[in-house]
């Protein structure tokens, strides 16, 4: 891929290590990756409703690293939503994840996905409550220009 650590002058262990370095660029028909953090919370009012809780610009091949908490809302925790990954529209029929996650009520997971633009947080009918409540950090890492 032809990657170069614009860190070589001030920071040299990073790259001969293969620590990650956030400033690598590539040389890959002119496209750079670019890396991003978001952090913000969600909240589903209705069951066997996808919501979206993560859209990137256009199609992008993200490639992205991340936690998702779902918060307890009762004093017994049962429940349980499926986070699921999305490459393009997740309302366009016929449509399918190409992940899908399964979090318990008072729990978080961490995820590597790529390939995908969209993140839904779902809560079934029949092991969920609502609303339902998390937050969703990731660190989306994507080539530039979308496409």
């Amino acid at each position: 891929m032809n990657c170069r650590c614009e860190k070589k002058k001030h920071h040299p262990q990073d790259c001969t290590r293969n620590i990650h370095c956030s400033c690598f660029t590539c040389n890959c028909s002119d496209r750079q990756r670019e890396e991003a953090q978001l952090k913000c919370c969600w909240e589903i009012n209705r069951v066997d409703v996808d919501r979206e809780v993560f859209t990137s610009p256009g199609v992008c091949k993200l490639i992205a690293t991340g936690t998702l908490s779902y918060d307890c809302s009762t004093a017994s925790p049962s429940g349980t939503i499926f986070v699921r990954f999305w490459r393009g529209d997740p309302t366009t029929p016929g449509n399918t994840p190409i992940q899908t996650l399964r979090v318990d009520e008072g729990s978080c997971i961490t995820f590597v996905a790529q390939n995908f633009n969209t993140i839904t947080v779902q809560v079934p009918s029949d092991t969920g409550t609502v609303p339902a409540r998390g937050e969703i950090c990731i660190n989306p890492n994507f080539k530039l220009p979308c496409n």
